[in-house]
């Protein structure tokens, strides 16, 4: 892990960690997409069907499940989830826009559950696979934000909780009471640390079996460190470019970035081309928009922004940002052009990319200060919208909706930190949800690449791959859009590669 979550309950906060520890491992969801096909499966519920209109979901849930307790799971259990979930005092804001247009949820005989939205959204079944099912008898007793199962999550899936040890590791058990195949693997132990350098030493000494996003420099050219014998005796490596987008974003809220000239002239200061050689050794790709390369929803004809010093100056004159007194910095009105930028104290990438970022802001007259604290300590700034400019990756399951991080309900307890706001953005982003249709809304998603593109609420920078190191001790480590599956894992064959 290269920083702790902050407790393990994914119904009422998003975080990486977070959800590979416990999402299809301790706690599982209605259904499952297949890792490598995306195929839906079933899970909680063994089967489910829509109204002809799309609007109503019922499920059959599955009989004899229970939970690690030994505690029967059944229907109340999911509509207890449903009620904590649409409550708007309980702190779920980030899964709860994924069901926006959910009105009813009730039980359907003895069971079935049944879902009423007021109208057809096309991730409905994507979210409901990752929406995770906790139990009502023990989650249901006091506030769910601070629940001392939090700390000891009770889940129905392959894996139960077993130790948290604060500053050092978490560590599951497989559940031999697993209503499904149980996994190859008796134990699985996510271990902290927060320098990926220091993990690197460690691994070179067999301390870890997968190291997931191997440091850029510790995998480029031909003598990179991954070539050492240690290495290559005990591991094979992944590459794997994931459905993720790295952004600067704005925060909107700042009178600095209120002009799209400015947020224009910002993102036409940044070298991609230099920065995705020098810091991911060209297993980056410079983006123009928020959607997967691979998928029909990102316009190819959309260009990322050229690194272009002279065009970026010629907007901020526009926007009235001259150096009006000689000193090297761009004022306007009597105030000079000067911002922070919100660094994560454990992001080895952002301690080499802001300060190039820095360097070119600089030079066009710019002044950035930066400072660094926790990525825990940074989201809760960031959700309180009391940052100036910071960068994240974003990582998705197999779907994208990008309405909880675009749309302007998202300023209100969503992942729109920049409270970015465009009507325009808004309907486009309402109708691909309700858009079934694969190709009509592919259309509308390059509709939103492009628009996004011109009005930026960010700087898109790049599609990063993902370098990971596993032991060849073990088969089925496979990377995806649903990350590992520590349930597929396995002992490796003798004489398998």
């Amino acid at each position: 892990m290269g920083h702790e979550p902050p407790h393990l309950n994914p119904l009422i906060q998003e975080g990486g960690w977070l959800w590979r520890i416990t999402v299809n491992n301790v706690f599982e969801g209605l259904l499952r997409r297949h890792p490598q096909t995306y195929v839906f499966g079933p899970s909680l519920a063994t089967k489910w069907r829509f109204s002809p209109d799309g609007r109503v979901l019922t499920f059959t849930l599955r009989q004899g499940v229970k939970f690690h307790d030994g505690h029967p799971f059944d229907a109340d259990d999911v509509l207890f989830v449903f009620d904590r979930l649409m409550d708007k005092s309980q702190p779920t804001g980030a899964s709860r826009s994924d069901f926006a247009e959910l009105r009813q949820w009730k039980k359907v005989g003895a069971n079935q559950v049944q879902l009423t939205f007021a109208k057809p959204g096309f991730k409905v079944l994507d979210s409901l696979s990752h929406l995770s099912i906790l139990p009502r008898h023990i989650y249901g007793k006091g506030q769910l934000r601070n629940h001392p199962a939090n700390q000891r999550p009770v889940g129905t899936g392959p894996f139960r909780f077993d130790r948290w040890d604060r500053g050092a590791f978490i560590r599951l058990r497989r559940f031999e009471g697993y209503w499904g195949s149980k996994p190859a693997l008796r134990q699985v132990t996510y271990r902290l640390v927060m320098s990926r350098e220091k993990a690197f030493e460690l691994l070179k000494k067999g301390a870890f079996d997968l190291m997931p996003r191997v440091l850029p420099q510790h995998a480029c050219g031909s003598g990179a460190p991954v070539t050492d014998k240690r290495i290559t005796q005990r591991y094979r490596m992944l590459v794997y470019y994931p459905v993720q987008f790295y952004t600067v974003i704005f925060n909107h809220r700042n009178p600095l970035f209120e002009d799209v000239r400015v947020r224009r002239a910002l993102s036409m200061l940044v070298n991609r081309k230099l920065i995705a050689e020098k810091i991911f050794c060209g297993r980056a790709r410079p983006i123009s928009g928020p959607y997967w390369r691979e998928r029909p929803g990102y316009d190819p004809s959309v260009k990322p922004r050229r690194f272009d010093p002279r065009g970026a100056a010629k907007l901020l004159a526009e926007a009235g940002w001259t150096d009006s007194d000689g000193d090297g910095v761009l004022d306007k009105n009597g105030r000079p052009f000067a911002f922070t930028y919100l660094r994560f104290s454990e992001s080895s990438v952002q301690r080499r990319l802001v300060p190039i970022l820095r360097e070119q802001f600089r030079k066009a007259g710019l002044r950035v200060s930066v400072e660094t604290i926790s990525f825990t300590a940074a989201l809760a700034r960031m959700r309180q919208h009391k940052f100036d400019l910071t960068d994240l990756n974003w990582l998705y399951y197999y779907e994208q909706d990008l309405f909880q991080i675009y749309h302007s309900s998202g300023c209100h307890g969503g992942s729109n930190y920049g409270c970015y706001n465009n009507p325009a953005a808004d309907a486009l982003l309402v109708k691909i949800r309700a858009t079934l249709d694969d190709k009509k809304r592919a259309t509308l998603e390059r509709r939103l690449h492009r628009l996004l593109n011109d009005d930026l609420p960010g700087m898109f920078l790049f599609n990063v791959a993902d370098v990971s190191l596993v032991s060849r001790r073990f088969d089925g480590v496979s990377p995806s859009a649903e990350w590992f599956q520590m349930r597929d894992v396995r002992p490796a064959q003798r004489g398998g590669k």
